[in-house]
């Protein structure tokens, strides 16, 4: 993985994507700790060899903590808000409530048992779970979810140019996760 991720690098770079030095394993621990999730391995790879800095990247070292928690709010955000101001509801979490307010706590509290999505760049995030590589990259805009990568490689390629970042490490189809994955299929599971 690590030769893919010095060819990765070199590729951004030629398409405008600044880097700063990669993040050491203790400032990884530490992102880690201090926001509750795990980096999914190729994002956590490719932020310790070089740290993307160009806009609408996350700075995991100069971003302040506040910055850093409403980017991994974004979703669940943006998710409450459809269930407080539309139609949006899930129906694996149960019958629609009759008011706004029990939609709303019961819409948070499922959301916030979901594990955190990781941003990557402007409104698309991995997830966290399963910790292993190959997670789709989504670009979320409130319930307007879509995959915009079936994993970190095939996003990049989508997102900094057309043609094709060869990699052994693209996934032919993206890997479903749960309620993300519904949102971006258009669901029988999800009501509007």
């Amino acid at each position: 993985m690590e030769r893919e991720i010095r060819r990765l690098i070199g590729w951004l770079e030629r398409r405008g994507v600044g880097f700063a030095e990669g993040l050491s394993d203790g400032e990884v621990r530490r992102i880690e700790r201090r926001f509750g999730f795990v980096f999914p391995p190729e994002l956590r790879c490719l932020l310790q060899r070089a740290m993307p800095v160009s806009p609408w990247f996350v700075d995991w070292r100069t971003e302040s903590e506040e910055e850093i928690r409403g980017r991994l709010e974004w979703p669940v955000e943006g998710a409450l808000f459809d269930v407080r101001n539309g139609e949006f509801w899930y129906r694996p979490w149960g019958p629609k409530p009759p008011t706004v307010a029990e939609r709303v706590a019961q819409a948070e509290a499922r959301l916030r048992e979901l594990p955190p999505l990781v941003p990557v760049y402007s409104h698309r995030y991995m997830p966290s779970v399963p910790g292993e590589a190959g997670n789709p990259v989504f670009s979320i805009h409130q319930t307007d979810v879509v995959y915009y990568g079936n994993d970190l490689w095939s996003y990049l390629c989508r997102e900094f140019g057309a043609g094709r970042f060869r990699s052994g490490f693209c996934r032919a189809e993206p890997r479903r996760i749960d309620f993300w994955s519904d949102l971006a299929e258009d669901s029988e599971r999800v009501e509007w």
